[in-house]
């Protein structure tokens, strides 16, 4: 009796399958999700569209080859026959010897060792060469990534590994060549006004740089590693994973992922089952990373005008960004602070410009981050901040909270609002990393109550958010109440 379902391998992107149009249809339903907030989308409120995300695709029969383990499940779920092409059952038996083996033979200096759970990553990467790995900020995800690459190297030509940024661009350079490897001949870095060819083995590349090159240029690698790929919902990505047709291996890493289930389906899709490599609790119970303490600042305001009931998000954001006594609370409170200290904030013009300004009094140094600063200056302060000890940084999110490896900030200050798990936990990692000049790090959440009546504003609302993640993630916190004045 034939099966209900033909899965075959169409290439390192896609499973093809073969059913009756009924149990395609099935299909599509069981691998359709809402997007995050699809209601708020302009075509889902045009009505030109319903707001899901439909991964199975319906006219060519084609689904992301990550989901192999999804299309089981909803067989047995269907008591369907399944019959699966033999080259997609990759599971690769290692032996503690041929792991040893792996290890002993990865280029890496005598000052570096591999931790348990990095040892583990590597081996499930061999096990199944595709990974999506999940290894928080501090955890040295930039070395898992290492020694899963020198794994392979011998057995591919070419290797992409895509950053978000320029800074991630060169960091990650110079943190292979720190770790032993002849980074200059191995390793071509990719971005604006540089060259997408290289005879080189390994490109290190922004995905900005390369999405707009013909599918064809994706085809000559054989591996491709995405650093922080929970920003694959951006279909410049997306559309490069999808090209790199010949990527036999595979990895997703990132600190964190959001709670949205199509979000997580995705980046499986692409690169595989999650491999949660270690936890931020669990790090610090090691002595791993740096001790946390929260301190939640709820800034009482007062005098609030009744409007503030029809105030959009945006009409909150600008308020608080232009109210001078808060400014004025968040520039002392950088002042009064031992140790380096980032200041997080997100909009440049109303409120970073304006930070900067007023911190220019203090007693102490002041490097102004943002989207315009360029990368080499962005860089030369990251250097700095090894040797400074008692200086301010004022970042934007957008270049500060994700991936930057600064280790020396004792004290990291949210002076705006945000709710995304992925933004929190990374903005916080930037302060986790151990350093001789630290003992701790110490956050300090800024929210703001204006409450009118039975109003709660948004930002007070975004803060039970973040509550939320910290008890999720064992965080321990305290809520101090300031009454902000006039």
């Amino acid at each position: 009796m034939p099966a209900d379902i033909i899965c075959n391998k169409l290439n390192e992107v896609y499973l093809k399958i073969e059913c009756d149009r009924s149990i395609s249809m099935e299909l599509n339903e069981f691998f359709s999700f809402y997007i995050k907030n699809f209601q708020f989308h302009p075509k889902v409120k045009a009505k030109m569209w319903d707001g899901k995300l439909r991964l199975f695709d319906l006219k060519n029969r084609i689904l992301y080859i990550g989901l192999l383990s999804k299309l089981i499940q909803f067989c047995k779920s269907n008591a369907y026959e399944i019959s699966i092409d033999k080259n997609l059952h990759i599971k690769n038996e290692i032996v503690n010897d041929e792991l040893l083996d792996v290890i002993k033979n990865i280029k890496l200096l005598d000052k570096f060792k591999l931790r348990d759970y990095q040892v583990n990553s590597l081996k499930h990467f061999l096990k199944f060469e595709k990974m999506l790995l999940i290894s928080p900020t501090g955890s040295g995800k930039s070395l898992s990534i290492y020694s899963c690459i020198n794994s392979i190297i011998n057995d591919v030509d070419k290797i992409l590994i895509l950053v978000p940024n320029v800074s991630l661009v060169h960091q990650m350079y110079d943190d292979f060549e720190q770790y032993g490897f002849d980074s200059e001949k191995y390793c071509h870095r990719i971005y604006s006004g540089i060259s997408k060819q290289s005879s080189k083995k390994i490109f290190i590349s922004t995905w900005q740089s390369i999405y707009n090159n013909d599918p064809e240029y994706f085809e000559q690698f054989q591996a491709v590693i995405a650093d922080e790929c929970h920003l694959c919902s951006a279909t410049s990505l997306t559309n490069i994973l999808n090209a790199c047709i010949n990527a036999r291996y595979k990895i997703g890493a990132t600190g964190s992922l959001d709670e949205s289930k199509t979000n997580e389906l995705v980046l499986v899709g692409l690169f595989g089952n999650i491999f949660r490599a270690t936890s931020t609790i669990d790090l610090m119970n090691k002595g791993q990373l740096s001790p946390l303490d929260i301190k939640c600042l709820l800034l009482k305001h007062h005098n609030i005008d009744k409007a503030v009931k029809k105030w959009s998000f945006s009409d909150e954001m600008q308020y608080l960004a232009s109210n001078n006594v808060r400014n004025n609370f968040i520039k002392n409170l950088a002042d009064s602070l031992k140790g380096n200290t980032l200041i997080l904030f997100t909009l440049i013009e109303k409120h970073g410009k304006i930070l900067n300004e007023l911190l220019k009094s203090n007693s102490k140094k002041v490097y102004f981050i943002h989207g315009g600063v360029e990368v080499k200056e962005r860089e030369e302060i990251r250097k700095i901040l090894e040797v400074e000890n008692n200086c301010i940084i004022l970042a934007s999110y957008g270049t500060f909270s994700t991936g930057v490896n600064a280790p020396n900030i004792s004290n990291i200050i949210f002076a705006s609002s945000y709710k995304s798990q992925v933004k929190v936990i990374q903005s916080i990692g930037r302060g986790l990393r151990l350093h001789i000049n630290k003992k701790q790090a110490t956050l300090y959440d800024i929210a703001d109550d204006l409450r009118i009546d039975k109003h709660v504003n948004f930002t007070l609302k975004h803060l039970n958010d973040r509550l939320s993640i910290y008890d999720k993630e064992k965080f321990e916190y305290k809520i101090y109440k300031i009454n902000l004045g006039k």
